[in-house]
């Protein structure tokens, strides 16, 4: 048998051999620096709970039948018999109480002062009335595009009932154990939405309106900022269940638990928009 010109030996790798200058790829010295910026941030640890085995979509959830069994003395994944077991994981399953999500977020919600909650409402705040700058100026260019009115109704309503809680959202999915009871999230969604409302009134008041009459005014104040409230109220009733569904399960959080409501105020906003272009088209202006 013939030797190959060139050995195939893992030993003969390039960047295995001391005498060969290799120059690694560019993306890799970017991962590299994503994964380190992520230890310290804490991220590392996180991605290796929520990687871990006991999270694979194989393994089985307990089953009712399992739950009856007492802690501590039946596996909780698929009630084998753990009495005289000298390690904690299954030998049957494999399942092991101590790694995965659920631990390493049991652990972090203990850790995280309940203080952390007033710091997220400032923070919601200030990026509610930022970002309500950004989506009336977004606003506008639709309006004054080519198919500003129809884009105007579908779009709008989607970016901006995101744009009011994105950074809540964003959090429970990121970080879930910085809130501690479910009034925190209202306070700062619903926070988040008055302040993206008194500011996007006030832009369309004294900027994008000349010389609004009384009744436009009035009708900014009251149903457009109710409108806002409305819906952000909607989008929070899915927050606080995908918050309440990870805290209480030990799973991570899933942002499939809240598009119900988020939907649902993307649809309402959509319609009141619609409403509004066609009222205008005959002669009634708001």
């Amino acid at each position: 048998m013939t030797r190959p010109e060139h050995d195939p030996g893992i030993e003969f790798e390039p960047h295995l051999n001391a005498g060969h200058s290799h120059t690694p790829d560019p993306s890799e010295s970017k991962a590299e620096q994503t994964i380190e910026r992520d230890a310290r941030r804490g991220g590392a640890e996180r991605l290796a709970a929520m990687h871990a085995v006991t999270e694979e979509p194989f393994v089985l959830k307990p089953t009712d039948e399992a739950k009856k069994f007492s802690a501590g003395s039946f596996c909780a994944q698929c009630g084998y018999d753990m009495r005289g077991c000298a390690h904690a994981a299954c030998p049957e399953c494999g399942f092991d109480p101590s790694g995965g999500f659920g631990p390493y977020l049991k652990q972090r919600i203990e850790q995280t002062p309940s203080g952390t909650q007033w710091l997220v409402f400032l923070i919601a705040l200030a990026t509610g009335g930022i970002l309500s700058v950004l989506g009336s100026l977004f606003g506008q260019l639709i309006l004054d595009s080519d198919v500003g009115l129809v884009a105007y109704a579908v779009t709008t309503p989607i970016y901006e009932e995101f744009m009011k809680v994105i950074f809540i959202l964003m959090l429970i999915e990121l970080r879930p154990w910085v809130f501690k009871h479910a009034w925190a999230i209202w306070v700062a969604a619903i926070g988040s939405a008055a302040t993206f409302a008194t500011l996007e009134n006030l832009l369309y008041l004294n900027v994008y309106i000349p010389n609004p009459t009384p009744g436009i005014i009035l009708w900014r104040w009251t149903v457009c900022s109710a409108l806002h409230l409305g819906c952000t109220t909607t989008v929070t009733f899915g927050l606080i269940r995908m918050w309440r569904s990870s805290i209480t399960r030990l799973r991570p959080p899933a942002v499939s638990d809240a598009y119900p409501f988020i939907v649902a105020a993307i649809v309402v906003h959509g319609t009141y928009n619609g409403i509004v272009l066609l009222a205008e088209v005959f002669g009634l202006s708001f």
